[in-house]
C-alpha cells in the first residue's frame, strides 16, 4: 500500500498482515549532507522502490509531545536542525532498515 507522505506509519509488505511499520527517521544535518553526497537516498529509492521526502525541522527549546525519536535527534543536533526522512512506496520497511544501517 502507498501512504500519504504525511503519514507516520505505513502498511508495508510485512510477514504479519496488518503490521504497521514506522516510515520515518530523524537525522542530523551532517548525516543528511553525507547521505546526499554519497547518493545514499537515491540508491535507497531506486533499490527499495520508494520515495523519500526530506523535511527540515527546527525546534526552539525542547520538542513537545511524546516523540522520543525527535527528542533524541534534537539532543544530538549540533546546529539546532533535524531532518525527517519520510519513506513511502513498496518496500518501506526494507528502505528504513537500510537507511538506519547507513546511519549507524
Amino acid at each position: 500500500n502507498v501512504t500519504s507522505p504525511r503519514s507516520d506509519l505505513s502498511r508495508s509488505s510485512s510477514p504479519v498482515p496488518g503490521t504497521k511499520v514506522k516510515n520515518y527517521m530523524y537525522i542530523q544535518t551532517p548525516v543528511k549532507d553525507d547521505m546526499l553526497r554519497c547518493h545514499i537516498l537515491y540508491k535507497c529509492q531506486r533499490h527499495s522502490r520508494v520515495h523519500i521526502d526530506v523535511t527540515n525541522i527546527t525546534v526552539q527549546g525542547r520538542p513537545e509531545g511524546e516523540d522520543n525519536d525527535l527528542k533524541k535527534a534534537m539532543d544530538a543536533s549540533q546546529d539546532g536542525s533535524v531532518w525527517k526522512l519520510v519513506v513511502t512506496g513498496l518496500e518501506v520497511k526494507k528502505a528504513i532498515e537500510w537507511l538506519e544501517k547507513q546511519n549507524a
